[in-house]
């Protein structure tokens, strides 16, 4: 599966889609599941002018630290439930 698959099978569903494709790491952490791997497969897989979104309930500074170091932008929010929003793409 990929991540958003996996993410939405955790997640009932309930995944807000933002700009080409969102994970939200809760539901994969809550498992068991290493969300690391799938999110570096799901970011290498961008093309050009696609994004992924990344909802974590933590700032996931590693990996942004290491995509950035790898070309690709992060912004980052704060949202009002308290989890962090990442957006990545190439550039």
């Amino acid at each position: 599966k990929n991540i958003v698959e996996a993410a939405t099978a955790l997640a009932g569903n309930q995944i807000d889609f933002l700009l080409t494709s969102a994970a939200i790491v809760r539901p994969l952490v809550e498992a068991g599941i290493e969300p690391r791997p799938k999110l570096f497969a799901a970011v290498q897989s961008l093309k050009d002018g696609q994004a992924l979104v990344v909802i974590a309930p933590f700032l996931p500074s590693p990996l942004i630290e290491r995509l950035k170091a790898e070309g690709f932008s992060a912004e980052v929010a704060r949202r009002n439930s308290g989890a962090w929003e990442v957006r990545f793409a190439r550039g």
